[in-house]
């Protein structure tokens, strides 16, 4: 399970949630301060990285409704 956290508009209640470059729900990408690396081949030309999100299961009775945010950050190197 991921240790990612999106924080509700109120600013206090919060949802588990991962990333993926698989598929939803698939093989966790990084944990908070991992280094997971995406391998991409250049082509000289603009590319696509998928990722997906997901929400961790288990949290319906204590989600509430309106907006959850989180940042995250990649680093490209080329």
């Amino acid at each position: 399970m991921s240790h990612r956290m999106m924080k509700h508009s109120d600013g206090t209640h919060t949802l588990g949630y991962s990333l993926s470059t698989v598929s939803p729900g698939g093989t966790n990408w990084n944990y908070i301060g991992g280094t997971t690396v995406k391998g991409v081949t250049g082509s000289g030309s603009a590319q696509n990285i998928d990722v997906f999100g997901q929400i961790n299961s288990g949290q319906k009775a204590s989600a509430i409704v309106r907006d959850y945010s989180d940042t995250i950050t990649a680093t490209v190197n080329f």
